[in-house]
């Protein structure tokens, strides 16, 4: 038999790539609402580092978004991305290895774990690192930083994109949270948990004993430190992965 009348709320927003549109499950609803909303980042710090590319032997990207706003930030500099042929590029995981084909780079390291923790200790023990840069958000975690300095390497960061709560979808979390059917929220991030519970509130905190599915173990760490028991993660952290977990979670359960 079919579950009856259960919504899951994804921290992002549905579209026609995003493996959550066809789960194959009955009578679930997957709420796709963007919590976190993103923006190019510039400032005089990010031209002084764009015009100095050439002096970094790796650049780094931990998220798909400092892809894009990388290369956004290059055509409003005027900054030929040839430069970047010269270097080396890691990327944080497959998919956003794919963002980075997508602009004409191939990574020259993916790590076996898709995290920023477990790539920097693979980094270190797999590649020659001499003057690293790392391509961030404003609320980017500083894992790869503080490894890299512990380890006496150069690194320097160069800020291209600003994450805030989404305001604008206030009213799309408070229906999906008084309609009372939520079974289950997907996170992707620590910063759409923090969006979560500064949208919905009290009734968000009464949400903490649902199953939490979360892309990776930062993402998952955060979310138990705020309240939620019942936490999943993929093996795999990519968003194809956690939407097999949530399907094989409701059709066991």
């Amino acid at each position: 038999m079919g579950i009856e009348s259960k919504e899951i709320l994804l921290s992002r927003s549905l579209d026609q790539l995003n493996p959550f549109t066809n789960l194959d499950l009955d009578q679930v609803t997957v709420r796709g609402v963007p919590l976190i909303k993103f923006a190019q980042y510039d400032d005089q710090d990010a031209e002084r580092t764009l015009n100095s590319l050439h002096s970094f032997d790796w650049i780094i990207f931990t998220s798909h978004n400092g892809i894009k706003y990388f290369f956004n930030l290059l055509e409003q500099h005027n900054i030929s991305k040839e430069v970047l042929h010269h270097k080396k590029l890691a990327t944080v995981g497959s998919k956003t290895a794919e963002t980075l084909k997508g602009f004409g780079f191939v990574a020259d390291f993916v790590p076996d774990v898709y995290d920023a923790d477990r790539m920097g200790i693979q980094m270190l023990e797999e590649e020659q690192l001499n003057n690293v840069l790392l391509v961030k958000g404003t609320r980017s975690r500083s894992v790869l930083d503080g490894l890299f300095s512990k380890h006496h390497i150069s690194c320097s960061t160069l800020i291209v994109y600003d994450s805030v709560t989404n305001q604008d979808e206030e009213e799309s979390i408070m229906d999906v949270l008084t309609a009372r059917r939520l079974s289950a929220v997907v996170f992707t991030s620590p910063s759409s948990i923090e969006a979560y519970f500064a949208l919905g509130g009290t009734l968000a905190q009464k949400t903490v004993h649902l199953p939490c599915f979360c892309i990776g173990e930062t993402t998952a760490n955060y979310a138990h430190k705020v309240g939620f028991n019942q936490i999943i993660v993929p093996e795999t952290y990519t968003l194809d992965a956690l939407a097999i977990e949530v399907e094989k979670y409701f059709k066991e359960e």
